[in-house]
Protein backbone atom coordinates (compact mmCIF):
# COMPACT_ATOMS: atom_id res chain seq x y z
CA UNK A 1 0.00 0.00 0.00
CA UNK A 2 2.91 2.24 1.02
CA UNK A 3 4.33 1.82 -2.92
CA UNK A 4 1.24 2.63 -4.34
CA UNK A 5 0.75 5.88 -2.26
CA UNK A 6 4.57 6.52 -2.99
CA UNK A 7 4.05 6.22 -6.55
CA UNK A 8 0.80 8.29 -6.34
CA UNK A 9 2.53 10.91 -4.65
CA UNK A 10 5.48 11.49 -7.08
CA UNK A 11 3.19 11.64 -10.22
CA UNK A 12 1.41 14.18 -8.60
CA UNK A 13 4.42 16.24 -7.73
CA UNK A 14 5.73 15.63 -11.02
CA UNK A 15 2.11 16.94 -12.70
CA UNK A 16 2.89 20.37 -11.01
CA UNK A 17 6.24 20.73 -12.81
CA UNK A 18 7.66 21.32 -9.33
CA UNK A 19 7.26 24.85 -9.35
CA UNK A 20 4.01 26.13 -8.15
CA UNK A 21 4.07 29.82 -8.17
CA UNK A 22 1.75 32.60 -6.92
CA UNK A 23 -0.51 33.04 -10.19
CA UNK A 24 -3.46 34.19 -10.36
CA UNK A 25 -2.65 37.24 -7.20
CA UNK A 26 -5.60 36.79 -4.83
CA UNK A 27 -7.22 40.01 -4.87
CA UNK A 28 -10.35 40.04 -2.72
CA UNK A 29 -11.77 42.83 -4.30
CA UNK A 30 -12.13 41.58 -7.82
CA UNK A 31 -13.19 37.84 -6.09
CA UNK A 32 -15.83 39.00 -3.65
CA UNK A 33 -17.80 41.74 -5.75
CA UNK A 34 -21.00 39.79 -6.32
CA UNK A 35 -22.79 36.15 -5.73
CA UNK A 36 -20.56 33.50 -4.16
CA UNK A 37 -21.31 30.08 -3.43
CA UNK A 38 -19.25 27.89 -1.13
CA UNK A 39 -19.59 24.08 -0.80
CA UNK A 40 -18.47 22.70 2.59
CA UNK A 41 -17.27 20.26 4.88
CA UNK A 42 -16.96 19.85 8.63
CA UNK A 43 -14.77 17.06 9.83
CA UNK A 44 -14.88 16.50 13.78
CA UNK A 45 -12.02 15.37 15.98
CA UNK A 46 -12.00 11.94 14.76
CA UNK A 47 -11.42 13.14 11.21
CA UNK A 48 -14.85 11.63 10.27
CA UNK A 49 -17.55 13.97 8.43
CA UNK A 50 -19.71 15.29 10.72
CA UNK A 51 -21.58 18.10 8.41
CA UNK A 52 -22.16 19.63 5.02
CA UNK A 53 -23.13 22.44 3.99
CA UNK A 54 -23.70 25.09 1.07
CA UNK A 55 -23.31 28.83 1.80
CA UNK A 56 -24.45 31.66 -0.61
CA UNK A 57 -23.03 34.99 -0.28
CA UNK A 58 -23.78 38.09 -1.77
CA UNK A 59 -22.98 41.89 -1.38
CA UNK A 60 -25.97 43.93 0.24
CA UNK A 61 -24.41 47.31 1.09
CA UNK A 62 -21.56 49.28 -0.62
CA UNK A 63 -21.90 47.15 -4.06
CA UNK A 64 -19.43 49.55 -5.55
CA UNK A 65 -16.10 48.78 -2.98
CA UNK A 66 -15.61 52.27 -2.46
CA UNK A 67 -12.16 52.37 -1.07
CA UNK A 68 -11.34 52.20 3.25
CA UNK A 69 -15.29 51.75 3.24
CA UNK A 70 -17.18 48.90 4.84
CA UNK A 71 -18.94 46.37 2.37
CA UNK A 72 -21.23 44.91 3.88
CA UNK A 73 -22.64 40.75 3.04
CA UNK A 74 -25.41 38.47 3.63
CA UNK A 75 -24.91 35.09 3.77
CA UNK A 76 -27.22 31.99 4.24
CA UNK A 77 -26.02 28.58 4.90
CA UNK A 78 -27.97 25.81 4.83
CA UNK A 79 -26.81 22.49 6.29
CA UNK A 80 -27.51 19.62 3.24
CA UNK A 81 -28.21 17.30 6.32
CA UNK A 82 -30.31 18.45 8.10
CA UNK A 83 -31.97 21.40 5.34
CA UNK A 84 -31.56 23.85 8.55
CA UNK A 85 -31.15 27.50 7.11
CA UNK A 86 -29.15 30.08 8.72
CA UNK A 87 -28.52 33.91 7.69
CA UNK A 88 -25.49 35.80 8.71
CA UNK A 89 -24.60 39.27 8.33
CA UNK A 90 -20.50 39.54 7.97
CA UNK A 91 -18.18 42.60 6.29
CA UNK A 92 -14.85 43.28 5.06
CA UNK A 93 -13.11 46.54 5.16
CA UNK A 94 -10.80 46.56 2.27
CA UNK A 95 -8.16 48.92 2.46
CA UNK A 96 -6.30 51.69 -0.22
CA UNK A 97 -3.34 51.97 1.01
CA UNK A 98 -1.84 48.42 1.99
CA UNK A 99 -3.78 45.50 -0.49
CA UNK A 100 -2.05 42.63 0.98
CA UNK A 101 -4.78 43.30 4.19
CA UNK A 102 -8.30 43.03 4.41
CA UNK A 103 -10.19 43.24 7.97
CA UNK A 104 -13.03 41.04 8.41
CA UNK A 105 -16.09 39.90 10.68
CA UNK A 106 -18.74 37.65 10.69
CA UNK A 107 -21.50 36.53 13.44
CA UNK A 108 -19.62 34.11 14.60
CA UNK A 109 -16.52 35.79 15.52
CA UNK A 110 -15.39 37.16 18.53
CA UNK A 111 -13.92 40.39 16.96
CA UNK A 112 -12.55 41.15 13.40
CA UNK A 113 -9.40 39.81 12.46
CA UNK A 114 -7.29 40.91 9.38
CA UNK A 115 -6.29 38.66 6.34
CA UNK A 116 -2.81 38.68 4.88
CA UNK A 117 -2.41 37.86 1.22
CA UNK A 118 0.51 36.14 0.20
CA UNK A 119 0.41 36.15 -3.64
CA UNK A 120 -2.39 33.52 -4.43
CA UNK A 121 -3.23 32.56 -0.65
CA UNK A 122 -4.26 34.63 2.50
CA UNK A 123 -4.11 33.50 5.94
CA UNK A 124 -5.97 34.89 8.88
CA UNK A 125 -6.11 33.76 12.63
CA UNK A 126 -9.08 34.21 14.83
CA UNK A 127 -11.66 33.27 17.44
CA UNK A 128 -15.21 31.66 17.10
CA UNK A 129 -17.54 31.15 19.10
CA UNK A 130 -19.38 27.90 19.63
CA UNK A 131 -23.11 28.71 18.38
CA UNK A 132 -25.55 27.92 21.33
CA UNK A 133 -22.68 27.30 23.76
CA UNK A 134 -19.94 29.54 26.24
CA UNK A 135 -17.59 28.14 24.09
CA UNK A 136 -15.08 29.75 21.88
CA UNK A 137 -12.11 28.68 19.74
CA UNK A 138 -9.10 29.13 18.04
CA UNK A 139 -9.09 29.38 13.86
CA UNK A 140 -6.17 29.26 11.60
CA UNK A 141 -7.71 30.10 7.77
CA UNK A 142 -6.24 29.69 4.81
CA UNK A 143 -7.75 30.64 1.50
CA UNK A 144 -6.03 29.41 -1.20
CA UNK A 145 -6.84 31.18 -5.19
CA UNK A 146 -7.17 28.41 -7.89
CA UNK A 147 -8.09 30.27 -10.69
CA UNK A 148 -10.29 34.09 -11.21
CA UNK A 149 -13.49 32.23 -10.00
CA UNK A 150 -12.58 29.39 -7.18
CA UNK A 151 -11.24 29.61 -4.11
CA UNK A 152 -10.33 26.65 -1.71
CA UNK A 153 -10.50 27.65 1.97
CA UNK A 154 -9.30 25.11 4.92
CA UNK A 155 -9.60 26.77 8.42
CA UNK A 156 -8.19 24.38 11.09
CA UNK A 157 -10.36 24.65 14.55
CA UNK A 158 -8.02 24.01 17.91
CA UNK A 159 -9.10 24.31 21.63
CA UNK A 160 -5.87 24.59 23.76
CA UNK A 161 -3.85 23.90 21.12
CA UNK A 162 -5.82 20.55 20.02
CA UNK A 163 -7.21 19.68 16.89
CA UNK A 164 -11.14 19.72 16.78
CA UNK A 165 -12.59 20.20 13.95
CA UNK A 166 -11.51 20.98 10.19
CA UNK A 167 -13.44 22.94 7.82
CA UNK A 168 -13.08 22.85 3.71
CA UNK A 169 -14.71 24.49 1.58
CA UNK A 170 -14.79 25.23 -2.80
CA UNK A 171 -15.96 28.66 -3.07
CA UNK A 172 -17.23 29.84 -6.49
CA UNK A 173 -17.66 32.95 -7.49
CA UNK A 174 -20.83 33.16 -9.97
CA UNK A 175 -19.68 34.99 -13.74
Amino acid sequence: MLKYALIIYHFIKFMTFKNINNNPEFNFQEFFDGKLTAYGAIFNFFGKLDTRFIMESQVVENPNFNKDKKVLYKQTVKNIDTDKIKDMISYAIFEEKDKTTLTYKDDMMVKPARYKILGNKANVKYKLKVEGKNITVFANDWAYMITKNHVINKIKIKKFGIPVALILMNIVKES
